[in-house]
């Protein structure tokens, strides 16, 4: 992973199993620059339904989306795009590309990580830069690593 910040607002969405949350992100501060904005999962959780969240979302921030990938959290196991389980969502996410629907949805580049293994990358990219002291990393931490996670 690179210290490096990208240019520009990110934008981070989680997905839950009662709520998609989502916020543009300043990552070179770390701080986001509009209100987080939060909705209610649609019940049933669908591929369609709940990317139509995502949208709204990301529609909701309008230019302060920036146009940098999004990034987001997925309750399921996620390999190379693809839904493999569904926890906490509708079982037709599974098999689902996951990140092929937001892409599309969107119009814009969307990257699709497990929500625990977001924590498990900002754990060890924490120590990593514990250890690295010469290098300026504190533009990353736990509301961007959901846009900036590779």
């Amino acid at each position: 992973m690179s210290t490096e910040a990208p240019q520009g607002p990110g934008f981070g969405i989680d997905i839950g199993g009662s709520g998609i949350k989502g916020a543009p992100v300043d990552l070179v501060a770390g701080e986001f620059t509009h209100d987080r904005l939060r909705i209610p999962t649609p019940q049933p959780s669908t591929p369609a339904a709940v990317a139509d969240v995502v949208a709204e979302i990301v529609g909701e921030c309008g230019a302060a989306s920036g146009k940098l990938p999004v990034g987001v959290t997925f309750p399921a196991v996620i390999q190379h795009g693809v839904a493999r389980t569904a926890a906490n969502v509708d079982s037709s996410w599974i098999g689902t590309d996951v990140d092929a629907l937001f892409t599309e949805q969107l119009g814009r580049p969307v990257h699709v990580i497990n929500d625990a293994e977001t924590v498990a990358k900002i754990v060890r990219y924490e120590e990593r830069v514990a250890i690295r002291s010469d290098r300026d990393a504190g533009w990353i931490n736990r509301r961007t690593i959901t846009v900036v996670a590779r």
